[in-house]
Formats: C-alpha cells, structure tokens, sequence
C-alpha cells in the first residue's frame, strides 16, 4: 500500500502585495499624453500560481486609467 500527498501555499490579500512590492518589478507609469512621470508605479510578481499585478498610487491628486489585454 502506497499513500503520497502534496502540500501548496497560496498566498492571498495582504501577504501577496507584501510579495508583490518586496520581490516583483517595480515599472513607473507614465503620464500617457505628456510621457511625464509619475508616481505611480505597477509591480509585477509571477508565482507558482500565476502573476500578480499591484498598483500603487503615492499621489494624492492624480488617478491613473489603464487598459490591458491578455
């Protein structure tokens, strides 16, 4: 008789953008009229699981609309 298992973490909510800004990339986004930048930034972490995209807004006055396709 034989028996196996396997054991898989996934991390979720405040750990996984922990994660995401220690260990991801880190890309600015530009102002996309003027190409000025800005800051806020995308951090991009790819996990056992699939990738993560976390985006941080230090701005108090600015918002950022994106479009992305997969």
């Amino acid at each position: 008789m034989g028996t196996s298992s396997l054991t898989q973490i996934v991390f979720g909510g405040k750990k996984l953008r922990e994660m995401c800004k220690e260990q991801g990339k880190k890309a600015g986004r530009p102002d996309p009229e003027t190409g000025e930048a800005k800051e806020i930034y995308l951090y991009t972490l790819q996990h056992p699981e699939g990738v993560c995209y976390l985006y941080v807004n230090e701005t108090t006055d600015q918002t950022l609309e994106e479009e992305v396709e997969f």
